[in-house]
């Protein structure tokens, strides 16, 4: 167990130093909207909150597909609701539920931000 252990602790080491020089040059990689949006994912799922946002957001630049626009803005809503700056989660919950109005997750998210913002 202990190697096991010691070795994905390195290895996550190893992925995280190389998220930087990925997030400099994805154009140049295969299908580089997606992954700067797999960065952003990664970056999120590690619980670097910041560069997940900081990712999301280059991807949202860049990207030119509805579908992937409303996953960005539902991911966003989730980090910065994480970073409890519910109006930005709010916007960001909003804007995802624009592009996809049948979104059952966005509408309980919402509701559960307009609490919390008001406490």
């Amino acid at each position: 167990m202990e190697i096991h252990a010691k070795s994905d602790k390195v290895t996550l080491e190893f992925i995280e130093s190389l998220i930087q020089q990925l997030a400099d040059n994805y154009y140049y990689l295969p299908y580089p909207d997606q992954t700067i949006f797999n960065i952003a994912f990664y970056c999120k799922f590690i619980g670097k909150i910041d560069d997940a946002i900081k990712y999301y957001h280059q991807a949202l630049h860049d990207n030119q597909d509805e579908n992937q626009a409303y996953y960005i803005y539902h991911n966003l809503g989730y980090c910065y609701k994480e970073k409890k700056m519910y109006p930005e989660a709010i916007n960001h919950f909003k804007h995802a539920l624009k592009l996809k109005p049948d979104c059952f997750t966005c509408q309980d998210e919402l509701n559960q931000l307009a609490f919390l913002s008001l406490e």
